[in-house]
């Protein structure tokens, strides 16, 4: 998962296997904080599902959206995941992040293009200050 935000704002982040890292372009600082210690974990881990470790904590449903909040089993103070799918056809359109001081972040989806080649170099670490060149 990477996403890279529009100016005004200075941060890009970076999720792989274990770690999500946040980048501040401006103060050139890198944040490293652990996959699952994020709610980032819920829709990252492989498999996705909501199995023993996962407690939902809200679903609604209507008007053509489906919406589900989670928090991990075994510690539900670190935040909570709520995602709002369209129905017909299912497809994640946003999600809300409370962390674990109750600040709230939604990311809404628009315009998505799937089917698209990527550099699979601009999932590394590596590159999250500079894009991979041709």
């Amino acid at each position: 998962m990477r996403f890279e935000y529009e100016h005004p704002a200075t941060l890009a982040l970076l999720a792989d296997a274990g770690f999500v890292y946040q980048w501040d372009k401006e103060l050139k600082q890198t944040t490293k904080i652990e996959l699952r210690s994020t709610p980032a974990w819920f829709i990252l881990k492989d498999p996705v599902n909501f199995g023993p470790d996962v407690i939902v904590t809200g679903f609604q449903q209507g008007g053509g959206t489906i919406r589900v909040t989670v928090v991990e089993a075994a510690h539900p103070d670190l935040g909570s995941l709520t995602m709002v799918f369209t129905e017909n056809p299912l497809s994640l359109r946003q999600w809300t992040v409370v962390d674990q001081q109750g600040r709230r972040t939604t990311v809404t989806l628009s315009d998505v293009q799937t089917g698209v080649a990527l550099d699979p170099r601009l999932f590394q670490y590596q590159y999250l200050f500079t894009p991979p060149t041709q």
